[in-house]
Formats: structure tokens, C-alpha cells, sequence
């Protein structure tokens, strides 16, 4: 199966702030995130903290309907849309 993607660049505001832990084990709070890239089923966001990128972070996308979203506890977040192509 092939798809076509449209990916949102923009960026995503969360409700609550989320925590993420870097390759040294800190961990870091962030308010919103940003799509940099996507590699078949795993996006690679940005994680932005007022403003300023704190680090980049991979979630697996979960399509459903045509929408592509990824999870951050209870939040999902709408990061891009696609369509099936023969």
C-alpha cells in the first residue's frame, strides 16, 4: 500500500506541558512540538520550550481515517493527513 502525506510543519501547542528524557537520561519539560521529519511509521518532532527547541523526540503515527496523529499520554495531536494511491 502507497500513500500520499501532508504534513502540518506548524507548531503544535499542548495543553499540559510534557516531559521527555534525552541520550543522557535528563529529563525535559516542554509546552509544543513540531514535526522535522517522518521515516515510515515513526515522526521525529521537535520539542519546543518557550519558544526555544530543547530536543527531538520519535513517536509512532497512528493513521486512522485519512489523519495522522501522534500521542503524548491522553493528547493526540493532528500532525498531517493522507491518502491511499494505487
Amino acid at each position: 500500500m502507497k500513500i500520499k502525506v501532508n504534513l502540518n510543519y506548524d507548531i503544535h501547542n499542548l495543553t499540559k506541558k510534557a516531559k521527555a528524557k534525552n541520550d543522557w537520561g535528563d529529563t525535559r519539560e516542554f509546552d509544543s512540538v513540531r514535526v522535522r521529519e517522518i521515516s515510515g511509521r515513526r515522526a521525529y518532532l521537535i520539542a519546543i520550550k518557550d519558544g526555544m527547541n530543547m530536543l527531538t523526540i520519535a513517536k509512532m503515527i497512528e493513521f486512522k481515517n485519512g489523519i495522522m496523529t501522534v500521542k503524548f499520554g491522553k493528547e493526540k495531536i493532528e500532525i498531517g493527513t493522507y491518502e491511499q494511491v494505487a
